[in-house]
């Protein structure tokens, strides 16, 4: 090759490298932020708030202005803690506040925490959720294996049929169901709470919690009494 034409090849070369390089690194960015198309995984859809549904255990009004939603564990004792200051609430606003229930059992630090909670739910399919609930809450620091039955009585009306439950964890399914939704949300303690557009993780007093909710409430009183558009 002549020496005249060595310079220009190299020049040549080196643009294509460069081009090359900056091609992939490019790509990469690129893929990085899109969903992948073409793969037969499933893909998860991200979430921001929790679902509510007829499966979800709620009391307080039935048209409420503010919704709470609290992830708990049965053996978390801020959980208990939290339990009180919401009683409290719905006592004080109970035409206006609904509370609703989400399992979110730590296992791995709550050695009766999955069963509680499945418990409770067993308890739930005879219509006494609530009051089952707040019993384990009661009694969170003597839980064992054999508390359920016993805790159970005068409340359940049919016992065999709520010990089977419990044995065979019919209820486990939604448990789980809450456990899902929780990760998808990044839920990452309990007490969890979502109440309107804010998130409180941990257990909050009575006076915080009551500032949340009359700012929740009259958020919800301005968009019920602001101007449909257009109209004068």
């Amino acid at each position: 090759m002549r020496n005249d034409a060595v310079f220009p090849a190299i020049i040549a070369l080196l643009a294509v490298v460069v081009m090359t390089l900056f091609g992939i690194s490019t790509f990469s960015e690129w893929a990085g932020r899109q969903p992948a198309t073409n793969s037969s995984a499933p893909q998860i859809q991200r979430i921001t708030a929790p679902a509510i549904d007829f499966a979800n255990p709620a009391r307080g009004s039935e048209k409420p202005k503010a919704t709470i939603v609290v992830y708990g564990d049965y053996q978390c004792a801020a959980c208990a803690q939290m339990e009180t200051t919401l009683a409290q609430v719905l006592k004080d606003f109970p035409t206006q506040v609904r509370v609703v229930w989400k399992d979110l059992p730590n296992a791995s630090l709550h050695e009766q925490a999955m069963t509680a909670a499945v418990a409770t739910r067993c308890a739930g399919n005879q219509d006494v959720f609530w009051p089952y609930h707040d019993r384990l809450f009661a009694n969170q620091a003597s839980l064992t294996a054999d508390s359920y039955a016993t805790l159970a009585e005068g409340l359940v009306a049919d016992m065999t049929s709520f010990k089977t439950c419990i044995l065979q964890e019919q209820t486990r399914p939604l448990v789980q169901r809450d456990i899902d939704e929780a990760i998808m949300l990044g839920v990452n303690a309990t007490p969890y709470l979502f109440i309107g557009d804010r998130q409180v993780s941990g257990s909050l007093d009575y006076a915080s919690l009551k500032m949340i909710l009359a700012s929740a409430i009259t958020a919800a009183d301005n968009k019920q009494t602001a101007p449909v558009n257009g109209a004068k």
